[in-house]
């Protein structure tokens, strides 16, 4: 400063003028010339009071860069009579602190070109009183980079009277936030309408929501790419929003339409209302959409509707929803309708319904359908609209409106559709309707509605889509007078718990010919209740593979002289075995029993099989008995047992017949006898053993060579004997001989004459040496043909010999080939003689005989026979009668019986005694 002082005196000394010194009365009295070489150091240190002689002369004399030195306090006091004439240059070059005290009396008279000379430092400097002083001219000529550091105090102060002289490119420069916010709406109200076109986004961001209020038409009109600043707060308040244009709204953010009003958007020209874009409708307020006219809805952007929010579109104005093009909606979200109305719906255009999509529908407010007339229906899109029908939605849908509804959108319909179905629906829906029903859908139908069915309507059920669902629940509540129509192919079609709830009337409404569509899957779920209510009629229709379903709760349900007399022969031999084991024996003698199976017969409980009746028992067939259990044969009269036949006997498995007591086994009537197998009869000597050995006597026994066979290998190995020879009689069994105990006993020829022939059939192999030679001449052809071969294969030579050739000649044929080849050469020529020319034809034997050098003495039919097998026998082709097959056959039918009864001698031996089983 001293330095600063210094050089200021050297300059005041050099002029002659000591600038310090002055006065205002002086200073104005200096001549302008004076002025000129005035320096910012020697203006410094003019005094404050003395600036003001400064007169306009003086002032046009004083270099710019000489202003550089005026100090605050000098500033102050300039009069307003040299704050006229301020300019340019002295606004450059003054200090920008000094224009803090930049004066309102001071200001109101500085010439607006003057203002030019200010940039952000210095006017940041003028208070903001002064600047709420500022003229518009004065504003107009603010350069733009000055607004930069502009306060916010400062542009609250801008005179509204004054804001005409505002250029946008000023407030551009201006901050947004701290600044162009604080500009009061009175003051942008004044803003010249052409500025606005200029305003940066930024700028608009920046103004205050307020502002928007008294925007002027004509202001309005200038927004265009800097409407993506406006606020959501900006548009709620923008009175003159209908002079928006197009321009305008397509660059609003998204958010912009978040606040708007009704009111404001019902004035909205129709170009601009078609501008609004998707991300717009995203965010618009709900409430705004009240304000929507019908014409207003039409131009919506067909781009701009899948932004439509539900709670949007539930605003429409019920009039205004007309509007709604087919392209809007086919754009339209799925969420679209789903707050919608019945009144919003029944606006609907049949064009938009048309388009509308299976999820639009899916997601519509389920009321809503309520305003879907009957021709919105008709024009719901089979493939799109129709898909998206659910429940809810088909449950609002009014009678009147839903007769409408075509089969083929019927059948494009959700699953669970009808679920919810009403009854007075379902009675307005037209029969053709019915033919588009799917099985899922029927398969959950409601059962209000199924109780008003018709039958017209449920006679255009599908076979394998209606008729298929039907099941359970729903079969039931059906009207009694609908069952008249369901046809056979239908119920085959139908659920398997079709007869699961159904009512006795509904049963017997079927018609008869209907029950040929019952399947087996059917029976599964039929109670006790349904099937015992069937009749004759109705079972007769059962299909054979139908019986195959047939449960013990439905054959133990059919009434013996209606449900169950109806049950054809093929569809009872189908009836799985396990479903009579409920089976009562009123309905066992109710049947025709020919019929059933050994499994049938095998699962009749003991009781039911116990009171078989005699004509059941004849009418069974032989193969029916394979699987009886020894329970059921316990329980079997003796009446019944009698009228056994021995085909029937014969099947009876080894094991069962240990069911029979002693006493039944003495009713087994004498031609049963010879079905016995040789098992069975071992099974019954286990079981009884000669309680069961004595039961049967002499003249009841029709035996059975090759079963007597069997037996006797068997009991010559399973047991020691249960009967004494000395207790035989005339009237002794082959099967009480088969059980002789073994001792010193013998068979003489008074034995041989008094027994009956029969009996020898259980004559034991190892006992033939019993037989005492001179007992052979004894034997008689009545008593030979039973002589097993097992028993003469152990006839000695000695004993053979013996045999008369009437006797020898009657051997069991068989036997003749178990000869021993010493036995053979013992025979007499009159014994070969009597041998049958059928035996002759087992070759076997032949070759056997041949062997023994026995064969000379043959003549007729037997030697021709003879030769043809020895012919045979030698690989040659011998002449008779009997061709190489029959020979054949001959030969193996006689090696297999012997082959049987080898093995059966073979097994035995083998087997324990405790152990004994059926083969």
């Amino acid at each position: 400063m001293k330095t600063f002082v210094f050089f200021a005196l050297l300059a005041l000394a050099a002029q002659g003028v000591d600038w310090s010194t002055e006065t205002a009365d002086s200073l104005s009295k200096l001549p302008p010339k004076d002025f000129i070489e005035l320096t910012a150091a020697l203006l410094a240190t003019i005094t404050p009071e003395a600036i003001q002689g400064f007169q306009e002369e003086q002032f046009r004399k004083t270099p710019a860069a000489a202003w550089g030195g005026l100090t605050p306090f000098q500033f102050f006091n300039l009069t307003t009579s040299t704050c006229s004439y301020l300019n340019k240059p002295f606004f450059q070059n003054v200090p920008a602190a000094s224009f803090q005290n930049f004066t309102s009396n001071c200001v109101t008279v500085v010439p607006a070109e003057a203002f030019q000379g200010f940039d952000s430092t210095r006017l940041a400097q003028v208070t903001p009183l002064a600047v709420s002083f500022f003229s518009g001219s004065q504003l107009f000529e603010l350069p733009d980079e000055s607004a930069k550091l502009l306060s916010g105090n400062q542009a609250s102060k801008f005179n509204a009277d004054s804001c005409h002289g505002l250029r946008a490119s000023f407030l551009n420069n201006a901050n947004s936030t701290t600044s162009v916010s604080r500009v009061t709406p009175a003051c942008v109200a004044n803003v010249n309408a052409t500025q606005f076109t200029g305003f940066s986004a930024d700028t608009v961001r920046g103004f205050n929501a307020d502002v928007a209020s008294v925007l002027t038409q004509l202001q309005v009109v200038q927004l265009g790419d800097n409407c993506a600043g406006v606020t959501p707060q900006f548009l709620a308040k923008l009175v003159e929003i209908q002079n928006a244009t197009v321009n305008c709204v397509s660059k609003l953010p998204a958010n912009a339409f978040s606040q708007v009003s009704a009111a404001q958007v019902s004035t909205l020209l129709v170009p601009v209302v078609n501008t609004i874009q998707k991300a717009h409708f995203e965010q618009f307020n709900p409430a705004a959409a009240a304000g929507f006219s019908v014409g207003q809805v039409a131009a919506f952007n067909k781009d701009s509707c899948g932004g439509i929010t539900a709670d949007f579109a539930s605003q429409l104005l019920v009039g205004s929803v007309h509007g709604l093009t087919p392209d809007c909606a086919k754009n339209a979200n799925q969420n679209f309708f789903s707050k919608f109305s019945d009144l919003q719906a029944a606006q609907l255009t049949l064009e938009v319904v048309h388009e509308l999509s299976e999820n639009q529908i899916l997601y519509f407010n389920p009321a809503a359908a309520a305003g879907f007339s009957a021709d919105a229906f008709n024009k719901l899109e089979y493939d799109t609209g129709c898909k998206g029908l659910d429940a809810n939605f088909v449950s609002f849908i009014t009678p009147a409106s839903i007769r409408a509804l075509p089969a083929p959108c019927v059948k494009n319909a959700r699953d669970a559709a009808f679920s919810l179905l009403k009854g007075d629906q379902v009675a307005n829906m037209t029969d053709d309707s019915f033919s588009g029903f799917r099985q899922q859908q029927v398969e959950v139908f409601s059962l209000e509605a199924a109780a008003r069915v018709k039958p017209t309507q449920a006679a255009k059920w599908g076979v394998d889509t209606g008729c298929a669902g039907l099941g359970g629940l729903v079969a039931s509540k059906l009207p009694t007078d609908v069952f008249p129509v369901i046809t056979k192919d239908c119920l085959a079609h139908t659920n398997s718990s079709f007869f699961s709830d159904l009512p006795d009337a509904s049963v017997a409404a079927l018609p008869n010919a209907t029950y040929a569509g019952v399947q087996d899957r059917h029976f599964a779920a039929m109670p006790a209740r349904v099937a015992s209510d069937l009749n004759e009629f109705q079972t007769s229709q059962f299909s054979n593979d139908a019986c195959k379903g047939v449960t013990a709760t439905v054959l133990g349900a059919l009434a013996p002289a209606s449900g169950l007399k109806g049950l054809t022969q093929g569809c009872l031999s189908n009836v799985p075995g396990y479903s009579f084991t409920t089976f009562t024996p009123s309905q066992l003698n109710s049947l025709n029993c020919s019929a059933l199976n050994s499994d049938q017969v095998a699962h009749l409980p003991v009781d039911t099989f116990g009171a078989i009746s005699i004509v059941c028992v004849a009418e069974l067939s032989p193969s029916s008995f394979s699987s009886v259990t020894p329970q059921q044969l316990s329980k079997l009269p003796l009446a019944t047992i009698s009228l056994l036949t021995a085909s029937q006997l014969s099947q009876f498995s080894p094991l069962s017949v240990r069911g029979l007591n002693v006493e039944q086994i003495q009713a087994i009537n004498t031609n049963a006898t010879a079905g016995f197998t040789a098992d069975q009869l071992g099974n019954l000597t286990v079981q009884w053993k000669d309680s069961f050995v004595d039961a049967i006597p002499l003249h009841r026994w029709t035996a059975n060579p090759k079963t007597a066979a069997e037996y006797v290998a068997k009991v010559g190995v399973e047991f020691d004997g249960l009967k004494d020879f000395s207790t035989f009689t005339n009237e002794t069994t082959w099967i009480q001989l088969a059980n002789v105990k073994n001792g010193s006993f013998v068979f003489d020829s008074n034995f041989v004459a008094r027994t009956y022939p029969v009996t020898f059939l259980g004559l034991v192999p190892m006992y033939v040496s019993h037989i005492r030679e001179e007992s052979f001449p004894t034997f008689t052809a009545e008593q030979t043909p039973y002589l097993l071969p097992a028993v003469v294969a152990q006839f000695t030579a000695s004993q053979v010999k013996g045999f008369s050739p009437a006797a020898f000649g009657a051997l069991y044929p068989p036997s003749f080939s178990s000869l021993s080849s010493d036995a053979l050469k013992a025979l007499s020529d009159d014994q070969i003689k009597a041998i049958p020319s059928s035996v002759l034809k087992d070759c076997t034997f032949a070759d056997h005989l041949e062997k023994s050098g026995r064969n000379g003495v043959l003549t007729g039919d037997a030697k021709t026979n003879y030769d043809v097998c020895i012919a045979t026998n030698n690989g040659g082709d011998g002449k008779s009668g009997l061709t190489g097959g029959q020979i054949a056959g001959i030969v193996i039918g006689t090696l297999a019986g012997v082959a049987v009864i080898g093995g059966a001698i073979f097994y035995f031996v083998r087997r324990k005694k405790a152990n004994y089983q059926a083969i």
